[in-house]
């Protein structure tokens, strides 16, 4: 049946025969305007590597089943006993051989898409009762049709779980925003799950799947279908028959999009696919309020304000200063460090004590101030835990840096996190005393400085000399150390600081991007421990986690601003699409909870909505304010928006956002989890303090109206944007006069938040078109504001919405 294809100018799918079995080659045409494989589902391919001979293989669709009551499993994989062409779509159909043509019917439709390549959607008919363990389609990169290990080491890989063992696969309960990717000799294959397709009560779970080894063909084979699987260890999913569900009179249908294409950079790739999946997936969720249901400074008056924070927050006197920590004792007092860290709910409450004129925030925050000050100092060095029970400083938090020596020796993520957000507050609350904190913030510039390495790594860890410690000495932790010193580089102009900074950022460049190595202290020392340097036999990939990709992010854009180097857009844009792979781009219809918009955490753990999410609005912020691309504020709201879906409160309870109740005897007093599904299945929900809590969210939220309003008013597109439960629409805009239309998206709630709302309305985007601010003439809801100073826009302007 060779002969039968599908295809466009671009693209083309051809059915390919040999040896009765029959394949799919998925092709595009060349510069030179000749056609090209560059992946297929099939191959005429060496017998072995130690013979010339060749056979045909064709491994898809992979079914494994057996009869009812039968541990008889049968591995069933040759093909497509028929294809044909209807119109523009290929239909593709097999039988799986069983007595009396009792097993199941797969039939699958190939279409082409001029953006996404093919799309591909299954059927599988089950009529007789069976076993079934797996039915999945695979894919393997060829570019130019060539196998035995032609595409070894791949340009790039991606897949959302890893592999502990071979029977380990990328199960369903990764789909936050699904896709595995291969890159190799000029081209490309991503298989994105069809999220419309996916069914809440399955009897199968979806998979996904990358292998580098054990593939049949020699290629990297990319794989998606109905997969049995459940989670073992922290957290990985086993697949086997013994987990197979009997089916009868069942049908299960699945889809997915399959791109592939040549001659596009790894970061080409990510962008085109993480770009379509926000505007498919998540743009259009971002309309909706949920999760959101409260304006954000409520969830603090009503909740954070009135029960967590005095719960947590612990007062002691320190040379004479009041000072003030969350007193989180699990974790040995108050923290300061990469995880948890004070001085990030600190600026939430500053801000807050701000516009609601509240004594007992703005007194709270500057205590949490005092007490970072008071840590002590070896040369620019400081620990990072205050230990409140026994009066002491310590290193760094116990069970992370139990390589090294946490109660003694100094922490560099968690010192570096902290300089951060002291920074933050350096140039966000100009009220502050300046002189002091840029006095601790020069010191320990100047301690990453003269312990920076050859390679321009720094390492994580210290002994209470300042001697460096094996574990981490050069890794990805450099990168917040980097961003620090970026940072204070555009603060205070020290060339030092900038060549530093460049020298991390040259380092993280090729120590991390290349391969995804961000090896922080989370991927080896936490819940889901492993071996420094180690690798998944199977896909080739090494473990990571997303905090150090986020602080890479913030390092590189502080270096674009400083610099002005494309060099460092280019590796920051790669890496905020890289850990936009981790964002919720859906609200998944087989977990329970309003999902839409939070994060995971790692390749090799199953949190979803945790709490770090609050940490990555405002390094999602920044890159919007610096470059205008929409799709960054978007997450960053959908994310700040997330951190407050997991509340023990009745508002959620009542709009369906979540059924959390924590051990609070039914108060709902407004506590939430660091995550939810965090094992693979709901175990209960574990606070971990306030940090992680929705306090975390608070500071987020304080972000964005600090920078960006309630309402952001893009005046190089000349549109708005509601962020805080808002709906904005511009009504008009001509000469200097720009009418809007502004209302509260709470009320469209299933249980609608009423009520007045004070709001910041703020402007801004000169920037992009390289114009100086303008004075706008403003009417909002047919209510003329008269002309309004470009200086007090960008400010941001306070508007009172009646109910």
């Amino acid at each position: 049946m060779d002969g039968i294809s599908i295809g466009n100018e671009h693209l083309r799918v051809d059915v390919r025969q040999a040896e009765g079995l029959q394949w799919l080659a998925f092709r595009v045409r060349d510069e030179g305007g000749n056609w090209m494989d560059v992946a297929v589902t099939g191959a005429r391919a060496p017998v072995s590597i130690w013979q010339a001979e060749r056979r045909a293989v064709s491994e898809s669709p992979e079914v494994i089943w057996a009869p009812e009551g039968s541990a008889d499993f049968q591995r069933d994989a040759g093909g497509w006993d028929s294809a044909e062409a209807e119109g523009d779509e290929l239909v593709l159909t097999r039988r799986v051989a069983a007595p009396a043509d009792t097993g199941p019917l797969i039939e699958t439709r190939v279409c082409l898409d001029e953006e996404c390549g093919a799309h591909v959607r299954t059927r599988i008919r089950i009529a007789a009762a069976i076993r079934l363990a797996r039915c999945m389609h695979h894919v393997w990169l060829a570019p130019g049709g060539r196998l035995e290990r032609f595409c070894e080491p791949l340009d790039f890989a991606w897949l959302p779980n890893l592999h502990q063992s071979e029977d380990h696969i990328c199960a369903d309960h990764f789909f936050r925003a699904p896709a595995v990717v291969a890159v190799a000799r000029g081209c490309h294959s991503a298989l994105l799950p069809d999220l419309a397709l996916m069914e809440a009560d399955a009897p199968v779970p979806l998979a996904l799947d990358l292998r580098i080894e054990g593939t049949g063909l020699e290629a990297p084979r990319l794989s998606f279908g109905f997969c049995a699987s459940e989670p073992e260890g922290h957290v990985y999913f086993r697949s086997g028959p013994d987990l197979a569900p009997v089916l009868e009179n069942r049908v299960l249908t699945c889809g997915f999009r399959l791109w592939f294409g040549q001659e596009e950079t790894p970061g080409q790739v990510v962008d085109r696919i993480v770009r379509w999946q926000w505007r498919t997936c998540g743009h259009p969720l971002l309309k909706e309020p949920e999760p959101q249901v409260l304006p954000f400074r409520q969830y603090g008056t009503r909740y954070v304000f009135r029960h967590e924070l005095p719960a947590s927050i612990r007062k002691v006197e320190r040379r004479g200063l009041e000072c003030a920590g969350i007193d989180n004792a699990y974790r040995r007092g108050a923290q300061f460090h990469a995880w948890e860290n004070d001085l990030h709910v600190g600026y939430g409450l500053r801000h807050y004590a701000e516009k609601l004129d509240d004594t007992m925030l703005q007194e709270t925050s500057q205590g949490i101030l005092n007490l970072f000050s008071d840590t002590p100092r070896t040369e620019g060095a400081f620990p990072c835990v205050f230990n409140f029970n026994e009066g002491v400083w310590e290193g760094s938090l116990f069970w992370t840096a139990r390589s090294a020596d946490w109660r003694r020796g100094f922490d560099t993520a968690a010192m570096s996190v902290s300089a951060w957000w002291l920074l933050q507050w350096v140039q966000d609350f100009p009220d502050l005393d300046r002189e002091p904190l840029l006095e601790l913030l020069t010191a320990y510039c100047d301690f990453l400085v003269g312990n920076q390495l050859e390679s321009g790594a720094i390492p994580t860890y210290f002994d209470s000399d300042l001697n460096p410690l094996p574990p981490l000495k050069e890794s990805a932790t450099t990168a917040i150390a980097g961003a620090v010193l970026a940072s204070a580089a555009n603060l205070l102009l020290n060339p030092l600081y900038t060549r530093a900074a460049m020298r991390a950022g040259y380092f993280i460049a090729e120590h991390a991007i290349p391969r995804l190595r961000f090896d922080d202290f989370e991927v080896f020392f936490s819940c889901s421990p492993k071996p420094v340097g180690a690798v998944d036999y199977w896909s080739g990939l090494p473990p990571h986690n997303n905090l150090s990709i986020q602080w890479s992010c913030d390092m590189y854009l502080e270096l674009w601003k400083r610099t002005r180097e494309e060099l460092w857009l280019e590796h920051g844009t790669h890496l905020l699409n890289i850990l936009s792979l981790y964002q919720q781009v859906w609200n998944p219809v087989h977990l329970p909870g309003h999902l839409f918009g939070g994060f995971g955490v790692m390749n090799t753990d199953g949190e979803w909505n945790d709490g770090r999410q609050a940490r990555f609005v405002s390094t999602y912020g920044a890159w919007y304010l610096a470059t205008g691309r929409t799709e960054y504020l978007e997450r960053a709201v959908a994310a700040c928006r997330a951190s407050f879906a997991l509340m023990d409160i009745q508002e959620n309870h009542l709009n369906g956002i979540n059924a959390v109740e924590m051990p609070d005897h039914g108060l709902h007093q407004g506590y939430a989890p660091e995550n939810i599904h965090h094992n693979g299945r709901d175990t209960g929900y574990g606070w971990s303090g306030m940090n992680w809590s929705a306090a975390g969210g608070l500071a987020a939220s304080a972000w964005l109206e600090r920078h960006l309003g309630s309402v952001f008013l893009d005046v190089s597109r000349r549109i708005a944007h509601g962020i805080d439960g808002m709906r904005a629409k511009v009504l008009s805009w001509t000469e200097g006069r720009v009418e809007l239309e502004l209302a509260s998206s709470l009320r469209d709630l299933k249980h609608a938040h009423d009520g007045p709302r004070d709001i910041v309305l703020m402007a801004g985007g000169w920037q992009w078109m390289d114009e100086d601010p303008d004075d706008l003439e403003l009417v909002v809801n047919g209510e003329a504001l008269g002309v309004v100073e470009a200086e007090l826009l960008q400010a941001g302007v306070g508007l009172t919405l009646d109910a």
